[in-house]
């Protein structure tokens, strides 16, 4: 490591992505904290990060197959520590296709889980939980309908904040919107953090710290791009709003 690096640094190359390769055009990438959590997650069994990565690898899927439906082209996909995202060109225009891909990802995982449960049952009444094929199974399954559930929690920028998001801006224009989606997502996540704590899930309420800071760094970050977008992108969807409201 260089002379005079400091703690930034190293968080910033930790959270940095490393390209592993292409697949049908897209970049694939992962960053070396997600790395060090896969393996973590792997004293469990190995069973575990494979189970995580090909669960997270569905939902991205699910978002990726919308973007494409939509006339947008999957260019990067990265894992993390949290999770994993895809990077679409041009980014996403309007709030209906954001809300549209948002859902894509939950409701793949959603189908995947129901699919399995009738598996995992049958094997569990043919008392064959204790064959090899059984655990993964039934983690692959529990994982998909839990991330289906939990992704649906309205905080930005999981996918049900993004949906709550496009649902607000479209009923009260942006600047209100995204300021109801702020602290619609930060209530959410403190009530839930302190129910965790108060039931002494201690590590599930430090699991929801990260959650409510992208929440408020994520929705300056879209204020900050939303005004170098086109003006003309955001007068086209202001007026919609109007004449919507002047129609109820």
């Amino acid at each position: 490591m260089r002379e005079g690096t400091g703690w930034r640094d190293v968080l910033r190359w930790l959270n940095g992505p490393v390209p592993t390769g292409k697949f049908r055009g897209v970049q694939f990438a992962i960053t070396p904290l997600a790395i060090l959590w896969f393996i973590a997650l792997g004293l469990l069994g190995w069973w575990v990060p494979v189970v995580l990565m090909v669960t997270i690898g569905i939902h991205e899927y699910g978002h990726s197959l919308m973007g494409e439906r939509l006339k947008y082209t999957p260019e990067v996909f990265l894992f993390e520590p949290m999770g994993a995202r895809v990077v679409m060109g041009p980014r996403v225009q309007t709030v209906n296709d954001d809300m549209w891909i948002s859902i894509a990802g939950p409701l793949v995982n959603l189908v995947v889980g129901l699919v399995l449960l009738p598996v995992v049952l049958l094997l569990y009444y043919m008392d064959l939980e204790g064959s090899p094929a059984f655990v993964p199974i039934a983690g692959t399954c529990v994982l998909n309908l839990g991330l289906a559930l939990f992704n649906m929690l309205p905080i930005y920028p999981m996918d049900g904040g993004r949906i709550f998001r496009g649902w607000a801006i479209k009923k009260y224009g942006w600047k209100r919107g995204n300021l109801l989606t702020r602290n619609v997502g930060v209530a959410i996540g403190l009530v839930l953090g302190g129910v965790c704590w108060i039931r002494k899930y201690r590590l599930l309420t430090l699991l929801m710290v990260p959650y409510v800071v992208d929440c408020i760094r994520g929705l300056e970050l879209e204020e900050r791009l939303w005004k170098q977008q086109d003006p003309f992108t955001r007068l086209k969807e202001w007026g919609e709003h109007q004449k919507r409201k002047q129609d109820s």
